[in-house]
């Protein structure tokens, strides 16, 4: 049986290599709505809403530095279903759910509220950052599964 970076055991993975345009949050979404099965229209539109914020954070990244390398998007059933984003920037400060949760960010603008919006549907949701680039963990548990 395969296992994930936290030797957790994965049931099954389907992993996107997507380019770093905003065309690819359209097929990831419509691949995640393929394959999980969400507990109502809301739990969908909701978790569809964070995952647009953290998927296009990634590509606005990607485009800030000038990389063309590809926006990773798992989905994968194991101990726990979940969907992950992962680039190849030059890293995010994030500070804790708690100090940076569902409120924006102080003085933001018209940009800069995703991971706040992101956090405010998934509070569950994980980032893992360096300077090699950014992984966000979106959990699916109370909020779907994967076929």
């Amino acid at each position: 049986m395969k296992r994930n970076e936290a030797n957790e055991p994965v049931a099954s993975a389907v992993r996107l290599e997507l380019p770093p345009q905003a065309v690819s949050i359209a097929v990831a979404r419509a691949v995640i709505r393929r394959i999980v099965t969400f507990r109502d229209d809301d739990a969908q539109s909701s978790f569809l809403v964070a995952f647009t914020e953290i998927a296009a954070n990634a590509i606005d990244e990607h485009e800030r530095i000038g990389s063309a390398e590809p926006i990773c998007v798992e989905v994968r059933s194991g101990s726990i279903d979940l969907v992950s984003v992962v680039d190849s920037g030059e890293g995010l400060q994030v500070e804790s759910p708690l100090e940076s949760g569902p409120s924006a960010p102080k003085n933001a603008s018209e940009r800069g509220r995703g991971l706040a919006l992101a956090y405010a549907f998934i509070d569950r949701m994980e980032i893992d950052s360096t300077t090699d680039g950014t992984t966000v963990r979106l959990p699916l548990t109370g909020i779907g599964l994967v076929r």
